[in-house]
C-alpha cells in the first residue's frame, strides 16, 4: 500500500501548472496595459511641453510673457492628470 496516490499528486500538478500558468498570462497582460498607460502619459507630457515652447516663441511683449507664464503653469491642470493616471494604475492593479 503506498502513502501516495500518483494519479491525484499528478492531477494536482497538472492543476498548479494551469493556475501557474493563468496567473503568469494576467501578469503579462498588466503589464503590457500598464506599459501603454505610461506611455500615453509620457507622450501626452511630451506634446504640451512643446506646445508651450511654440507659445513662449511666439512672444512678442513682457504683458504676453507674463500672461503665458500664468497659463503654463496650472497646478490644479496637472494635479487632475496626475489622480487620472493614479486612477488609472489603481483600476489595472485592482484589476489584477
Amino acid at each position: 500500500m503506498s502513502f501516495f496516490d500518483s494519479e491525484k499528486l499528478q492531477n494536482t500538478q497538472k492543476a498548479n501548472l494551469d493556475a501557474l500558468q493563468q496567473i503568469s498570462g494576467k501578469v503579462f497582460e498588466t503589464f503590457g496595459k500598464f506599459s501603454q498607460l505610461q506611455l500615453k502619459a509620457l507622450q501626452a507630457s511630451t506634446d504640451e511641453h512643446f506646445e508651450g515652447l511654440h507659445k513662449l516663441l511666439s512672444v512678442r511683449d513682457p504683458q504676453s510673457f507674463t500672461r503665458l507664464q500664468a497659463s503654463l503653469v496650472q497646478p490644479t491642470a496637472q494635479a487632475e492628470r496626475l489622480q487620472a493616471f493614479n486612477r488609472e494604475v489603481y483600476e489595472l492593479i485592482s484589476g489584477t
